[in-house]
């Protein structure tokens, strides 16, 4: 199921505008009426279209316009349109989306309080079942995940119908919700050091399923070996004071899987009791909530709730509700079993000692989350040793490879949708310009279960992925409405500088604003009939310092202009001078 088509009636600052995902078919949608062309079948008036550019089963439109066009909105409409069916939606929005089935040959439509009665001149009124023939009453049925990957410090909010999209972040249910918004920003609040520990995460989940080598693929990171470590403050946080300052650590005299058995039951306890309003959902077990919930933790009663926790199981304590909190509590339970399989457990296996992924795979697979790892590629080059923009990309990739590796146990996906806002958040121009190769590369590696078909929507603001996609995968913004500012030219591999004045609309050049306002005043100096001494001065300093050869060229050439004109004043006058001296000695010479 291919996105195509995005019609939008009413959205925020979006009214009556379509907008083409793929670049196979030209869509218009007007007064209920939807007409579909195929450049494949040559039906287009533009009949330019490059089959399998991306790969066999990906397609990349990317989304770009100055700020405050309506980028995000489009994500918005896309995700409120996919959603209407399980939350409620402004009943003011008025969205289309519309998919293509390959092996169908056939066009489906989801609408949002958007009237439809034609399809390709096919009257949709004609009969009930050719009324309902195209119509997807949920995505569900469209058998499609979306992800929708935003890092700025913004999220997706809409005040006036109070969408709970917290609900999505960064949740963990078992994928029975076809969306997954990442990272966690739950209440307009980001934790950056919880990105950081994920991350390390789905590459640890990942590695340890697949043995995958992205070697081919420049500048990748796969890691070959780690090392593990833990501090008492991973186990219980300050912000925990029912639990923080009473945990002693354990003498390394004792034995070493007692010890770190010890260390898990310490933070089950943190987990299950680290809210101040405890959520029972995660709980079934009554006698435990009555036992230790009003408890006031002090060493006997953590001693007696760990003596508890050993005689039960997971299952006996917890509901399997899928929670992140209770997948880390269940992860705990799967060590404590690890260990009790161990007849011995090196005890400097966490104090930093270099492991090889493939010969410790068992022991990484059940590795409690209070232990840090950090990961190193065969040339020994730590994870966190690579820059923002390295890790920035790595993490991203690593996170969608880990959920694209969770769905293959979901056969009913698939179709993936990809919504990536502001890609080049954070990245030097030279990873901007990386970015999309190594994406495509990566989802074009052959992986066991990855038989997924992909669209992937990027919004950016960078010329370098703009030049990686012909003009006909790319979606043009301007105050809510979709231009076409390359009429008769080509985006893909073209110049930097032609992408950003026609690409971003930059129709007022491309110098910084302080810069030009500065070499205006000197513009403004020069075109004086008279300069002061300070006036010539300031010409000269901001003529030295311009980097653009033109505009200094042709400044520094009126500046001569006024300085010659000057000197020709003084030679002019120092003529006269002369004259003037030589006639008073005559008269001198006379008397």
């Amino acid at each position: 199921m291919e996105l195509v088509y995005l019609w939008v009636e009413d959205y925020k600052n979006i009214q009556k505008q379509g907008f083409n995902f793929s670049p196979r078919f030209e869509c218009e949608y007007k007064d209920g009426n939807l007409t579909i062309c195929d450049k494949k079948k040559k039906e287009c008036k533009d009949n330019n279209y490059n089959e399998n550019f991306f790969g066999e089963n990906i397609n990349i439109t990317a989304i770009v316009g100055e700020n405050g066009s309506g980028k995000s909105n489009i994500f918005e409409a896309l995700l409120s349109d996919f959603m209407a069916s399980m939350i409620p939606i402004n009943e003011n929005y008025k969205i289309l989306t519309v998919f293509y089935k390959e092996s169908e040959n056939k066009f489906y439509y989801k609408s949002l309080k958007v009237s439809i009665f034609k399809i390709n001149g096919e009257n949709l009124r004609e009969s009930i079942a050719l009324s309902t023939k195209y119509e997807i009453k949920s995505i569900k049925d469209t058998n499609t995940f979306t992800f929708h990957y935003n890092y700025g410090l913004d999220w997706i909010v809409n005040p006036e119908n109070n969408l709970p999209f917290n609900k999505i972040y960064h949740k963990n249910d078992g994928y029975r919700t076809p969306f997954l918004l990442q990272p966690n920003k739950t209440d307009n609040k980001i934790n950056l050091s919880n990105i950081d520990y994920l991350a390390t995460r789905d590459m640890l989940s990942f590695i340890i399923q697949k043995e995958i080598s992205f070697d081919f693929i420049d500048d990748f990171f796969t890691p070959v070996k780690c090392k593990l470590k833990y501090e008492l403050t991973d186990i219980t946080k300050s912000s925990d004071d029912f639990l923080y300052g009473k945990v002693e650590p354990y003498s390394t005299a004792n034995n070493t899987i007692d010890a770190y058995t010890y260390y898990t039951y310490i933070y089950i306890i943190r987990k299950t009791l680290a809210t101040k309003d405890i959520d029972f959902k995660i709980l079934k077990d009554e006698n435990f909530k009555s036992k230790f919930i009003d408890d006031k933790l002090d060493k006997n009663t953590i001693d007696s709730f760990i003596e508890y926790l050993k005689s039960k199981t997971f299952d006996d304590i917890y509901n399997d509700s899928i929670n992140y909190k209770t997948y880390k509590i269940k992860q705990c339970f799967l060590f404590i079993e690890y260990l009790k399989k161990q007849n011995n457990f090196d005890f400097y296996l966490f104090a930093n000692q270099e492991l090889i992924i493939n010969d410790n795979k068992e022991l990484l697979k059940n590795l409690p989350p209070w232990i840090q790892i950090d990961f190193f590629n065969d040339k020994n080059v730590s994870f966190y040793s690579l820059s923002y923009g390295q890790k920035f990309l790595i993490k991203f990739l690593y996170n969608l490879l880990n959920q694209l590796n969770n769905l293959t146990s979901h056969p009913e996906y698939k179709n993936i949708i990809i919504l990536i806002d502001e890609v080049e958040l954070g990245l030097h121009p030279q990873w901007q310009k990386k970015y999309l190769s190594i994406l495509i590369n990566v989802l074009n590696t052959k992986i066991e279960g990855f038989d997924f078909k992909y669209n992937v929507v990027c919004a950016t603001h960078s010329p370098f992925i703009l030049s990686d996609l012909p003009k006909e995968n790319v979606i043009f913004l301007k105050n809510g409405k979709q231009e076409n500012p390359f009429e008769g030219k080509q985006t893909f591999g073209a110049n930097i500088h032609t992408l950003l004045s026609h690409g971003f609309f930059m129709k007022d050049g491309l110098m910084g604003e302080f810069a030009k306002e500065k070499i205006n005043e000197a513009i403004t100096y020069l075109n004086q009939k008279k300069l002061s001494k300070e006036e010539m001065d300031y010409c000269e300093n901001i003529i030295s310092i311009i980097g653009e050869p033109i505009i200094k060229n042709q400044l520094q050439k009126m500046f001569d202009s006024k300085r010659l004109s000057k000197l020709d004043i003084i030679d002019e006058l120092e003529a006269e001078l002369e004259l003037i001296k030589h006639r008073i000695e005559s008269i001198r010479k006379n008397q």
